[in-house]
């Protein structure tokens, strides 16, 4: 799987922090964000939540924005 991503972007940081937790490869191919029309053809997916979602569900993963009450919690 290819992130397109700038390499000091925060938000492509929290991509690969949740792929490295899922066990899931990526290939990184650093571009600039703001000029690539490559990289609005390839990538329906812009907002880093929705891309971190997608990586879960593909993984059938553990993580998941909304938390999960505990029981053991009064």
């Amino acid at each position: 799987m290819r992130l397109f991503c700038a390499p000091t972007s925060p938000f492509a940081r929290k991509v690969r922090v949740i792929a490295h937790e899922l066990g899931l490869a990526l290939e990184l191919v650093q571009t600039d964000p703001w000029t690539s029309a490559e990289l609005r053809v390839l990538n329906p997916l812009v907002e880093a939540t929705l891309i971190c979602e997608f990586l879960n569900h593909r993984a059938s993963g553990f993580w998941s924005r909304t938390p999960v009450a505990s029981p053991n919690l009064g």
